[in-house]
């Protein structure tokens, strides 16, 4: 009897533990764990948050946050596809990427201080390709849908390009010894790193609206990966003299931007017309 009367008062108690609402995690505590680098910890209790309180104005910093931890991870196993596969000068140009997203990060990461990115490792198959893009044929209904979603993505990486081109600007006519260093400073301040999330929020989105094997995603993933190269090359080529710098920054920007609108155009002249832009 004794034993019985004792089951039923631990599940009394075990039931009123289960019926009492529990505390959402912190928020301020779930950005401490973003800043010290632990990004696994800080997206789990930042999706709890928003969980429990999905309506909080804090509710949309965490929401961003989340968006950016995740960009990270993305990068991370990109990252190591490519060291994989013997790309070491783009696994490299990803690290750079991620550590103007997250320095503290980069740095901490375990997989990153067990790994040399200068060298491949001894399986690498160099030998691999990319596949040709499928043609992008604007007429098809399903890819006109998109239109919209890929323009914010064109319009958004066309802003952080002028962005980065006035910072570069302003660092070369400055009284520097070193614009090249001065530059790299401001690329990881908080302007820049906003119009990069917002950048991939827009991919998100798109991405989240149609499959990948869609065209006109396909071009978008390619211009995409070539925004991602320009932000290795400028983060990582910090100690290139000036003028090889200078080159390889106007150079790099000039032909991104050209594609960029020269695709731009043609979705806009399709989206208000109808036809295929040239």
């Amino acid at each position: 009897m004794r034993v019985g009367k004792f089951y039923l008062i631990a599940l009394g108690i075990l039931f009123i533990f289960l019926a009492c609402p529990t505390e959402p995690p912190d928020l301020e505590h779930s950005l401490s764990l973003y800043r010290e680098g632990r990004l696994n910890e800080a997206r789990r209790d930042m999706l709890a948050y928003l969980q429990a309180k999905p309506y909080n104005p804090e509710s949309d910093e965490a929401r961003q946050h989340i968006l950016l931890i995740r960009r990270i991870k993305q990068l991370e196993s990109i990252a190591m596809e490519q060291w994989r596969r013997g790309n070491t000068r783009g696994a490299t140009k990803l690290v750079g990427i991620m550590r103007i997203l997250h320095p503290v990060y980069v740095d901490s990461a375990e997989i990153f201080q067990l790994i040399d990115f200068s060298q491949p490792p001894l399986w690498a198959d160099t030998s691999l390709k990319r596949p040709a893009p499928a043609r992008l044929d604007l007429a098809d209904s399903t890819t006109r849908e998109l239109i919209p979603w890929a323009l914010v993505v064109l319009e958004r990486q066309e802003s952080a390009i002028v962005h980065l081109a006035r910072e570069w600007e302003l660092a070369r006519y400055r009284q520097s010894d070193n614009p090249v260093s001065l530059f790299s400073v401001s690329i990881t301040g908080p302007e820049t790193q906003a119009l990069i999330q917002m950048v991939d929020s827009a991919r998100e989105r798109l991405r989240d609206t149609s499959s990948r094997s869609n065209p006109l995603v396909q071009k978008l993933d390619s211009l995409s990966e070539q925004f991602d190269q320009f932000l290795g090359d400028i983060s990582s080529d910090t100690q290139q003299p000036l003028l090889s710098f200078e080159f390889g920054f106007q150079d790099h920007k000039r032909k991104l931007l050209m594609q960029i609108l020269a695709l731009k155009a043609r979705l806009v002249a399709a989206d208000t017309t109808g036809q295929i832009g040239s």
